[in-house]
């Protein structure tokens, strides 16, 4: 029933208001630039360490768009492939920290999301099941994030993401309950 009213919502909005993905794309490249705010050192996205790096600072919004797809694509095949090998609060961790490393737009009020996998990592602990070494690691870390803002070092934080993102990974599975 989900699906079926989900498509249908899909394809009513887009007979109502077209097909809007060119658009949203032409929006995107209008808007990516610094006068409406946006400067790529104030973001801590993949796709904004591209386009701060060379050979990728060459590439237009497009190509670059690719770049991050293709990476983010393999990063969630990857993760498919050992889903069933991590717990679920693993999962949606990892998932939701994939979605702010491989976002187009990412500044550092957007790491506010990173609030539901630190109170995960935080009951997890303060209820001593699924525990593991690497936890205390990954909530400090995640924690302790914002301060490369403060010292203008966010460029390195996709970097950091994913490392986390690594340990929870390699963390042992266990049951997939929540608790």
């Amino acid at each position: 029933g989900l699906v079926v009213s989900g498509a249908i919502m899909v394809i009513l909005n887009l007979g109502l208001s077209g097909f809007f993905l060119n658009d949203y794309f032409s929006f995107l490249v209008a808007t990516q630039k610094p006068e409406f705010g946006l400067r790529d050192r104030d973001m801590f996205t993949f796709f904004a360490y591209l386009r701060q790096t060379q050979p990728f600072s060459l590439l237009n919004f497009y190509e670059l768009f690719l770049v991050n797809i293709f990476f983010y694509i393999i990063s969630l095949v990857f993760l498919f492939k050992i889903h069933k090998n991590l717990s679920l609060e693993n999962n949606f961790i990892v998932v939701t920290i994939l979605t702010l490393v491989f976002s187009v737009h990412g500044v550092n009020y957007d790491l506010a999301l990173l609030l539901v996998p630190i109170f995960i990592i935080v009951n997890r602990i303060r209820s001593k099941t699924n525990l593991s070494t690497t936890d205390g690691i990954a909530i400090i870390t995640l924690v302790l994030l914002p301060v490369l803002f403060l010292i203008g070092k966010g460029i390195f934080i996709p970097f950091i993401l994913l490392g986390v993102t690594f340990l929870l990974i390699t963390q042992r599975a266990y049951p997939r309950l929540l608790s």
